[in-house]
């Protein structure tokens, strides 16, 4: 702890950890595991000495305590569970009360038992799908994940690392996507390998989970069907086969047998079985999957083909033949086969064969796409995921007689079953020894109904088995169809809708096919999910030998799904494993801004035809580190939300349009015995908002209970935006009985997972101790050190008893706090103290705020405070100055205390006391008692000693005064000199003295001193006025002195006025004088030393012209008279024009002769 020595107003800074009892939801740090959120807290209170961003006042930690708001709590209890936060009612209730017996089943009964029923007899057997009320998949499959969670724990850190070392390559400083595409760089070979090596773990572990949960799923759900298979065999009742997969007996039994059997305890449903129908080069490059701009390096580019994640096509069978599909060793090829046709043989529609070939050529097609590796002639025409070593053929379809493709759910459950469940039983035998990554299913028939038994076993799949996508076609039945497909209405499943590239890889001029089914489903949930290329596909021809072409066009959405499930595969292979985060991944990434299939202007981004948009493999692998796996747990519970922060813009027509997030989970497979004959698979509510971080302005949410796909995008022609994505359970309980339900959220590039805002420090100023009854002020204002800005913050000030609250408001908003170090607005209240004397009161101030919409706090910040009587004088006692008295002016002095400190915020007086003037001065008064820490005393004499000292008092009842301070003491100024006198003037030396002698010259360091400006001399400071010789002088030339004083301190006065005087000229010597021509004689004269300023004047002293002052040393005299004699004379003068004396220059006779006559010693 901080201990402060002094008892001043002192500014206090604290940071608070929070305790465990009172985390906030939401405010979860990431541990060990990238992709899983845990809830942590510090058990340690963190205190921190830090200095107040103001005066440098240091500080110390407050205490302070928070707790969630209990009328917040009350206020999110009593919200509806029944409804979704939009007001509807989160299921069906036709669905929820629905009876064993589906309703067509039943009214076949009642017309038999009515004699009505022509069509159908008693006696004869029909297929029926018989649904059981024991669901543990779910459950056995998470205990078996949850047990192996230090491998996966592992392996994800070693994925996250790899994805790591590429997410840097990056590019996103260019204004859309699309520009910062071409940053993506080719891996290495040492980085493939490390992807490879990496798959590869990823897919032994994946066996090893799968092989574990099946075996046990496999044990408790044959022991469930076991008794009731026994019953219903004793009632004559054929059991075909009990499918693992969704705990389904599929019978053929009499009509009249199916109210008996409806009677056997753990029969949920019973519903007849159903025919389903099959929904039916540049599609790489289209797709995306393999750019045709050379700059962007996709998928293929990458090596990630699909490799060693397998793909199953449930279809009309394979022709493996085929020299595109075929078993290869260069390319990798191994086909896994295995058929169920029983229903089919059964129908009178059967035209097939029972065997694993495709007769009818569906199959083949869609596998083909998926898979093709493309034979001679045709090398270019590749499936998405050409690389797949494994290729698994699941025929439950046939050729029926009209020529097209069929399947029954009864055969589709089956060969589902053995694909999960008896992959030993894939031909050839025994030789799989792997687990399928991914199916596709290009078969579905019309329904009225929202959820039908067909969408619950896919989405049981899904939910149940993990890594196991099911990509679906949408169904070839639009435009105008009033009917959704009974598959492509599953939950779980991507539904996938037909776009046609028109054989083109621009997607300028990309159109939907108007046959592509439009949803939504009964009930009005967004199916299809996204569309992709399904018209005119080249794909394997099953009919390919002889004359035929080895490919040929396929059209329909059977050919657009499987496109998306060999883009799944190609991204497993690129290091995205997770089935959610590849759904959220390939819708987030679907393009909506197409020229011709734009549906960006929707309001909620989803289109009935188009889903979220058409898929954009390479945005997809693009994007592929922006995904996030976290969970939530139910309503009103910590951990309900998370947060994700990032910025979005929108991108306009020029990029990829409005940036989005999109969730999705699972709708769970649960089904809830105890409630029978209702059957629920139930979806948990997961809401989604989208926040502008900066305000807090909602800016989209996409809030129904229906759907277990969300999307929130950015407002349309927003500029980069900071924004918050909120994923919060609306659910108050999860109907699977989980503590929490996982999701998947799919971001632009740059977001990061946040804690919700509850890292603060408080700030306060207030004085640690008052007197009773005192009035004191109490400044208080927060720092946001969290990773997201607060909004709505709020202070309420809570004052103990006998305190009393002058002026501020108590509670009040102050705004918004930026991340990161941003501060809330600045409070003031103005306090009376209570009348009692107390020690360790606390002033509390309560912060709560509401962010994104959630609460926080209120968390009390305490201000410790006594309340005492003062006897204590103010501090530094004694006191002292914090300048020393100074001349800052002719006869004045000034001087400043130190600031004082009082612990009760009492106002200061201070007291400079004048106590002497040692060198005899007059003048001197004391300030008496003032607020003011300066004084200046006037009215002193110059240069004069005068001494002081200083104490402080408080204001108290009683007043407090410090002891006074040490004297100090200070000359005053001395005034400017006068000018100085010139005295003796030489050729070389100039002396001066002061005219008048500065005051007090001889106290102290007193003195006297001489400038010779020009000479750049100056004579000894002096006490007296002896004259100073400058000497050294230049004759004839002008000099500037000055002279300046300094007082008894020794600080020197400015310079006093300049006078000027010039050194005496030296009379000038003769160099020549002579005839230049019969009129003309030169005189030439010599300095002597003279400097600049000399003048000269030569005389003819024989007629009486001279050369006039002149600074020239020649004269030239014209107009002279042949045979003429002329004698001259010279002298010289100074600047202040004091003549020398005059010397002879000598006799010259003009015979007007060129020859010069030298006299007076002047000879040649």
């Amino acid at each position: 702890m901080f201990k402060i020595n002094q008892k001043i107003k002192s500014a206090w800074l604290l940071m608070l950890s929070l305790q465990p009892a009172i985390i906030m939801a939401g405010a979860g740090q990431t541990l060990d595991q990238p992709n899983e959120s845990v809830h942590v807290s510090n058990n340690d209170s963190v205190q921190t000495l830090l200095t107040h961003p103001v005066d440098g006042i240091k500080g110390r930690a407050l205490s302070g305590s928070m707790g969630r708001s209990e009328e917040t709590k009350a206020n999110k209890n009593n919200e509806s569970t029944e409804y979704d936060e939009m007001g509807q009612a989160h299921f069906d209730p036709v669905f929820q009360a629905g009876s064993i017996i589906d309703q067509a089943l039943a009214n076949k009964i009642a017309k038999l038992n009515g004699g009505l029923n022509n069509d159908q007899n008693a006696t004869e057997s029909i297929r029926l799908m018989v649904y059981l009320n024991y669901f543990p998949h779910e459950q056995v499959f998470k205990q078996t994940i949850q047990n192996h969670h230090a491998e996966i724990t592992a392996l994800e850190f070693k994925r996250q690392g790899l994805l790591a070392e590429t997410a840097g390559q990056r590019d996103s400083a260019a204004p859309t996507d699309a520009l910062n595409y071409p940053s993506m760089l080719v891996f290495d070979e040492a980085y493939k390998d490390e992807l490879k090596a990496m798959n590869t773990e990823h897919e032994a572990l994946s066996l090893l989970i799968k092989n574990e949960a099946v075996a046990e799923i496999s044990d408790l759900i044959n022991r469930f069907q076991h008794p009731i298979k026994s019953q219903l065999n004793a009632m004559g009742v054929d059991v075909e086969f009990g499918a693992i997969a969704g705990n389904v007996l599929v019978v053929k039994a009499k009509l009249d047998q199916v109210e008996t059997i409806a009677t056997i305890p753990g029969v949920l449903r019973i519903a007849e079985d159903v025919m389903m129908e099959g929904q039916l080069n540049v599609l790489p490059a289209a797709a995306m999957v393999d750019p045709d701009d050379s700059s962007l390096l996709g998928l293929w580019d990458s090596g990630a083909d699909g490799g060693i994640y397998d793909p199953a096509i449930i279809d009309s069978g394979l022709d493996d033949n085929h020299p595109a599909m075929q078993n290869s060793a260069s390319p990798l090829r191994n086909n896994f086969q295995t058929w169920y046709l029983v229903a089919a043989n059964d129908s009178t529609a059967f035209d097939d064969a029972n065997t694993t070939d495709d007769l009818q050529g569906h199959g083949t097609a869609v596998a083909g796409i998926v898979g093709s590796y493309g034979s001679s002639g045709f090398t270019s025409h590749l499936g998405m995921s050409h690389g797949v070593d494994k290729l698994v053929n699941l025929k439950a379809g046939f050729l029926n007689t009209s020529g097209t493709a069929s399947m029954f759910y009864s055969d589709l459950y089956r060969i589902v079953d053995r694909g999960l469940n008896n992959t030993n039983s894939l031909m050839p035998s025994n030789s799989f020894n792997d687990d399928i990554d991914g199916m596709n299913l290009s078969y579905g028939g019309a329904t009225s109904l929202d959820d039908t038994d067909v969408g619950r076993f896919l989405d049981a799949v899904i939910a149940s088995y993990t890594d196991t996508p099911i990509t679906v076609s949408a169904g070839n039945s639009g435009p105008t169809n009033t009917l959704f497909s009974d598959t492509a209405s599953a939950y779980n499943v991507i539904t996938v809708g037909n776009a046609n590239d028109r054989n083109t890889v621009s997607r300028d001029d990309d159109i939907m096919r108007s046959s592509s089914t439009v949803g939504p489903t009964a009930n009005g949930r967004k199916k299809p999910d996204i569309s992709t290329y399904g018209s005119f596909i080249s794909a394997p021809n099953n009919d390919w030998e002889g004359a035929s072409a080895d490919f040929v066009n396929f059209t329909g959405t059977s050919a657009s799904a499987p496109v998306v499930l060999g883009v799944i595969m190609d991204l497993n292979d690129a290091g995205l494993f997770d089935e959610l985060a590849v759904k959220a991944l390939l819708i987030n990434t679907a393009q909506k801004n197409l020229p011709s299939v734009s549906i960006e202007d929707d309001s909620d981004g989803w289109d009935p035809q188009v889903g979220w948009g058409v898929m954009n493999a390479f945005a997809a692998y693009f994007h592929r580190f922006d995904t996030f796996k976290d969970s939530v747990t139910p309503r009103n519970t910590d951990g309900d939300f998370q947060l994700y922060k990032g910025s979005m813009r929108d991108e306009g027509i020029l990029g990829e349009g409005r940036d989005r997030a999109t969730l999705v989970w699972n709708r769970s497979a649960t089904y809830e015995p105890n409630t029978a004959p209702s059957e629920y698979f139930g979806l948990s509510d997961i809401n989604l908002r989208l926040y502008a971080e900066d305000n807090n302005n909602l800016l989209d949410t996409d809030l129904n209970g229906i759907d277990n796909v969300h999307q929130v995008r950015v407002g349309a022609g927003a500029t980069d935006t900071d924004v918050v994505v909120k994923v919060y359970a609306w659910s108050t309980t999860f109907v699977n009985g989980d503590a929490a339900e996982e999701y998947a959220l799919a971001t632009e590039d740059g977001f990061t997972r946040v804690d919700f805002p509850t890292q603060f420090q408080g700030i306060a100023v207030w004085p640690t101790e008052v007197e009773p009854n005192e009035v004191f002020d109490v400044q208080f204002w927060l720092r946001n050190d969290s990773d997201l800005a607060s909004h709505n913050n709020e202070f309420d000030l809570n004052l103990p008893a006998g305190f009393t609250l002058i002026s501020g408001v108590d509670t009040q908003v102050v705004g918004s706090a930026a991340a990161k170090g941003g501060n809330t607005s600045t409070v003031t209240y103005t306090i009376q103290a209570a009348a009692v004397v107390a020690d360790g009161i606390n002033l509390q101030v309560q912060h709560s705020h509401n962010s994104y919409l959630e609460d926080y706090g209120p968390f009390n910040w305490n201000m410790g405070i006594n309340v005492r009587v003062d006897n204590t004088p103010p501090t530094p006692n004694p006191m002292g100055f914090a300048s020393l008295p100074n001349n800052n002016g002719l006869n004045q002095l000034s001087m400043l205390a130190q600031t004082a400190f009082d612990t009760h915020n009492d106002p200061i007086q201070y007291y400079h006391d004048f106590t002497s003037a040692p060198s005899g001065g007059f003048g001197g008064t004391d300030s008496g008692w003032i607020n003011d820490r300066n004084y200046t005393d006037l009215a002193l004499d110059s240069n004069h000693e005068y001494c002081y000292r200083v104490w402080a008092r408080d204001s108290a009842a009683s007043l407090n005064v410090t002891a006074p301070s040490a004297s100090a003491c200070s000359y005053t100024s001395q005034p400017t000199p006068e000018a100085v006198l010139i005295g003796g003037v030489a050729t070389n030396s100039i002396t001066v003295s002061a005219a008048v002698l500065p005051p007090n010259i001889i106290l102290g360091s007193s003195g006297l001193q001489f400038n010779n400006v020009e000479a750049g001399t100056t004579s000894a400071w002096q006490q007296n006025n002896t004259p100073w010789e400058s000497n050294g002088l230049t004759a004839a030339t002008e000099y500037t002195f000055t002279a300046r004083a300094r007082n008894g301190d020794g600080d020197v006065s400015v310079e006093g006025p300049a006078v000027m005087a010039s050194t005496l000229a030296n009379p000038p010597a003769v160099n020549s004088i002579e005839l230049i021509s019969d009129s003309q004689i030169q005189i030439n004269l010599n300095a002597n030393s003279n400097g600049l300023g000399a003048e000269y004047l030569i005389q003819n002293v024989s007629n009486g012209i001279d050369s006039g002052w002149r600074n020239q040393l020649s004269w030239v005299q014209s107009g002279l008279a042949c045979n003429t004699s002329y004698t001259y004379q010279a002298r010289a003068r100074n600047p202040d024009g004091i003549e020398t004396i005059i010397v002879s220059v000598g006799t010259i006779n003009n015979d007007c002769s060129t020859d010069v006559i030298f006299v007076d010693g002047f000879d040649n």
